[in-house]
C-alpha cells in the first residue's frame, strides 16, 4: 500500500526536479560537444594519415577524459530520469488504490 505521505513525496519530488532533469540534460549535450571539440582539436594538430589521426584524436588523453566526463553526465540524466519514472508510478498506484478504496473494494 502506497501512504499519501509517500505519493506527497513522489509528487514532491516530480515538482522540485523540472529544472534540475533539464540541466542534467544540457550537461549530457554539453559533454558530449566538448568530447568530440577535443577529438578534433587533436585530429587537426596531428600528422599521419587519416585514419592515424583518428587513432591518435580517440586515444588521447583527453578524449578519453571527456568521453568518461560525458558518461557519468548519461548516468546522471538517466538516473534522474529513472526516479522521475519510479515517482510517477507511485502517483498512479495511489490514484488507483484510493479508485478502488472509494468503489469499496
Amino acid at each position: 500500500m502506497i501512504s499519501e505521505d509517500r505519493m506527497t513525496q513522489a509528487l514532491t519530488y516530480l515538482a522540485t526536479t523540472d529544472l534540475p532533469l533539464a540541466e542534467a540534460e544540457a550537461a549530457v549535450l554539453r559533454a558530449e560537444y566538448l568530447h568530440e571539440l577535443v577529438k578534433d582539436r587533436v585530429f587537426l594538430t596531428s600528422t599521419g594519415t587519416v585514419a592515424e589521426r583518428q587513432a591518435q584524436a580517440n586515444s588521447s588523453e583527453d578524449a578519453i577524459r571527456t568521453h568518461e566526463e560525458y558518461l557519468s553526465a548519461v548516468v546522471r540524466h538517466k538516473q534522474m530520469r529513472a526516479k522521475r519514472e519510479t515517482e510517477s508510478q507511485v502517483i498512479g498506484v495511489y490514484r488507483t488504490q484510493e479508485s478502488s478504496r472509494r468503489l469499496g473494494a
